[in-house]
């Protein structure tokens, strides 16, 4: 198993922590899909916690994301990633996760029922971290853009970028 994904070519559309929030999934998949139907994206690259909702459970669309990764991944083969992150992982270990007086690790348990050994074989699977030739990273706590100089190979920090002028 590779802990790496090396992106090579293609343009990528990337989205982290979505913490269980299926409509807001629902709308970046169908961003990307439309993107990738008119040339515009290639690889639609999930980058970890996905699963936990801080929500009630009757709210918690985890599973049904899990569930459209998956389906999604066997679909676009290699136009679809996703990288490991903190609030898969426990899953994977046994290890329960939580933050002040919620649990998070439980209700997930639950809620696979009888996709558990899918959904834990496919975390089983994800890399921790993605790169890029061009000098992206990501990794699921953030993505990161880092140019070197010719000169001495130090970092320069990304910069933003105006928009063009269309006017």
């Amino acid at each position: 198993m590779r802990r790496i994904l090396n992106i090579d070519s293609g343009r990528v559309m990337a989205v982290t922590d979505l913490h269980g929030n299926y409509p807001i999934y629902r709308q970046y998949r169908d961003h990307f899909l439309s993107l990738r139907a008119e040339g515009k994206a290639d690889i639609f690259l999930l980058c970890g916690d996905l699963i936990h909702s801080d929500g009630p459970e009757e709210t918690d669309g985890s599973l049904d994301i899990m569930l459209d990764v998956i389906r999604l991944r066997s679909e676009l083969g290699i136009g679809m990633a996703m990288l490991l992150g903190n609030h898969e992982m426990p899953h994977l270990y046994g290890i329960t996760l939580g933050r002040g007086q919620h649990v998070y690790t439980p209700r997930f348990e639950k809620a696979m029922g009888g996709y558990r050994r899918d959904i834990v074989t496919f975390f089983d699977s994800l890399p921790f971290y993605a790169r890029t030739p061009a000098g992206i990273s990501a990794h699921q706590r953030c993505m990161r853009s880092i140019r070197y100089t010719s000169q001495n190979d130090r970092p320069i920090p990304p910069r933003k970028i105006a928009p063009p002028n269309t006017s």
